[in-house]
């Protein structure tokens, strides 16, 4: 496993050097200019994510391969409840239920006291869950501010759909600011 070879950080690190090199290889082809007045608010979600992904990598060592991916999807659940508890916006009764059914499945999943899951490493998956959740909340904050293109909207215009439609890299477009919804849903196809 790459992880037994490479530290976390060194694996984010050749992760992330791959993705700027992607998005500013298709920003030159598309002509888009990369910059921000909002400059803490990319920092926060950034950060968001880093942590996000550390914890990941940290149940990845540690725990199951199935265990360590379906903690790491239950940032829905989590973003339903902040945008729901914090937020304040209505969440409806069939959406609090399947909330609740899907942490009853992570219980289920963990089984506390009796599973092959380190109760470290499970609690660093659902706390990565948790913060990517925070880190799709910073995606959505600088959409409604206006933001242009985000770094995923960068690399979702560069394939799925756009390509599926038989766009070359002169026609792609980056999309909408609210889509970022349609495309976690997607898995940012």
């Amino acid at each position: 496993a790459a992880s037994a070879q490479y530290g976390a950080v060194e694996l984010m690190l050749y992760r992330c050097v791959f993705i700027v090199l992607a998005v500013a290889l298709y920003a030159r082809a598309a002509g888009l200019v990369l910059r921000t007045r909002l400059w803490g608010a990319h920092f926060a979600r950034s950060a968001a994510g880093v942590s996000s992904l550390l914890l990941f990598l940290y149940c990845l060592a540690h725990a199951p391969l199935s265990t360590a991916v379906t903690l790491n999807y239950t940032s829905p659940l989590f973003l339903a409840l902040i945008t729901g508890l914090i937020l304040r916006e209505r969440v409806s009764p069939l959406a609090l239920a399947a909330i609740l059914v899907g942490f009853s499945g992570v219980v289920v999943l963990l089984q506390p006291g009796g599973a092959d899951t380190p109760l470290l490493a499970g609690l660093s998956g659902l706390a990565g869950g948790a913060v990517s959740a925070l880190a799709y909340l910073g995606i959505r904050r600088l959409a409604a501010a206006g933001e242009p293109a985000t770094l995923a909207d960068a690399l979702a215009a560069s394939r799925g759909r756009e390509r599926a439609a038989g766009r070359g890299p002169d026609r792609l477009v980056v999309g909408e600011p609210g889509e970022w919804r349609v495309r976690a849903g997607r898995g940012g196809a």
